[in-house]
């Protein structure tokens, strides 16, 4: 059981840096065209790093994410997640984008808590409970945050 849990990590954690590895690909590609662009004598103006912030990288791909989740199931409600987030004064942000992070968070959620608990010990029925428990939560509580941020407003 505790081998079949390590190899479902394992798997988890090489789906997660294949896709961060896809959306970096494609940008170091055009870094590099960028490059031998400027080795000609051409200087390609507006382009100011190679690099991307963490915060930009993980936007992207919680907006694909979502994209993805709307293209499969449907709106999800858009309109009214676009109401409740500027409510909550969270004018840049798109509903895509929150449904990618709500996603991120379903599938992060257990596997960390399953990890810890792993780490200090515990195994069987507990590990099975704290992900059919976990994963749900993990859906809700940034909708819940969300609504909580735009009541306090």
């Amino acid at each position: 059981m505790i081998l079949f849990l390590f190899v479902a990590l394992l798997l988890v954690g090489t789906a997660v840096a294949m896709i961060a590895r896809a959306f970096a690909v494609g940008r170091t590609r055009a870094v590099r065209h960028l490059g031998q662009i400027q080795a000609y004598g051409y200087a390609a103006t507006g382009v100011e790093s190679a690099r991307r912030p963490a915060r930009g990288v993980l936007d992207d791909l919680a907006g694909a994410i979502g994209a993805t989740l709307v293209e499969r199931f449907g709106s999800m409600r858009e309109g009214e997640l676009r109401k409740q987030l500027i409510a909550a004064g969270l004018y840049k942000t798109p509903p895509r984008r929150f449904l990618g992070y709500q996603a991120l968070s379903a599938a992060v959620l257990p596997v960390a808590l399953t990890w810890f608990t792993i780490a200090a010990g515990a195994a069987g029925a507990l590990l099975v409970v704290l992900v059919a428990v976990t994963a749900p939560l993990g859906w809700m509580l940034p909708r819940i945050l969300l609504r909580r941020i735009a009541a306090r407003r």
